[in-house]
């Protein structure tokens, strides 16, 4: 309960990973994500028509505050993109941050950041080939380069070409709900 974990997009996965981390007892949370809910998002979120147009972080907040998973007021929302000093004030002061942006950069930058400070722990999700695969890396204590997996994950032979997948920005997109929550599930266990 007394946990601080900050998650970047609050997207789809980011949002159920939010839920169940809340769910599972953490007490405190940052949200950062700067855009909105549309109503295209809601097939695969955590938060329903009803929330639109909202900011993402504050629907996320929203729900569980009022699902009594933690306390009013215990929820920082931020809804920014990430800079090099929120990556480093996020590092530095809570326990754990997790990475469901899908954005190299963040992810880059987050990892560069971290190797400077040291003993500093953040986790990535994604889901990859259409919900198909779901990734999941740990960064930080424990962990080596010779842990490290290629960033990029190529097409399986004879599957036809590779497209880049957008995640919510893509305004429509084929990767089911079930996988979305799977992706949030697996991210869940590994904090």
């Amino acid at each position: 309960h007394d946990k601080h974990v900050a998650v970047i997009g609050c997207g789809s996965v980011g949002s159920f990973t939010v839920d169940l981390l809340a769910r599972s007892g953490v007490g405190q949370f940052t949200l950062v994500d700067p855009e909105r809910l549309v109503p295209g998002n809601c097939v695969r979120h955590l938060a329903d028509r009803s929330h639109v147009p909202k900011k993402k972080v504050d629907a996320v907040r929203d729900i569980i505050e009022s699902k009594g998973f933690v306390a009013p007021g215990t929820t920082r929302t931020i809804d920014k993109h990430v800079t090099a000093d929120l990556a480093a004030e996020l590092l530095m002061n809570t326990d754990l941050v997790i990475d469901a942006t899908a954005n190299a950069t963040v992810t880059g930058t987050l990892r560069t950041i971290a190797s400077t400070i040291g003993k500093v722990n953040f986790i990535k999700v994604g889901l990859h080939r259409e919900g198909g695969l779901i990734r999941v890396d740990r960064f930080g204590d424990g962990t080596s380069a010779d842990d490290e997996r290629p960033p990029f994950i190529d097409a399986l032979p004879g599957t036809g070409p590779t497209y880049r997948e957008n995640g919510c920005g893509d305004p429509i997109s084929t990767t089911p709900p079930s996988s979305v929550l799977q992706a949030a599930a697996t991210a869940t266990n590994f904090a």
